[in-house]
């Protein structure tokens, strides 16, 4: 299965969420749109990124907070491919 803008999208959400005190800058984002583009093969704009990144809700922000790294939903990992555990 191929990744969608959808889940890129979310992925270069978290990301931008986690600039903190660069939210927002073009110097920031264009990086991190980069390595998606190279990496899932889906080119974002700054303003999907930071679309994504506003829209999250209450709950995502506060358990970024708690739990650093990437968690993956079930429908996130099918859809990168990534295999899912058992």
């Amino acid at each position: 299965m191929q990744p969608t803008i959808a889940n890129v999208a979310l992925i270069a959400g978290e990301r931008v969420r986690k600039l903190d005190k660069a939210f927002g800058q073009r110097s920031a984002i264009k990086p991190i749109l980069d390595e998606l583009a190279a990496t899932y093969g889906i080119r974002l704009t700054e303003a999907q990124a930071l679309q994504a990144a506003r829209s999250a809700s209450g709950w995502m922000r506060d358990f970024e907070e708690i739990i650093p790294g990437r968690w993956l939903s079930d429908e996130e990992s099918a859809a990168l491919g990534l295999p899912i555990a058992a």
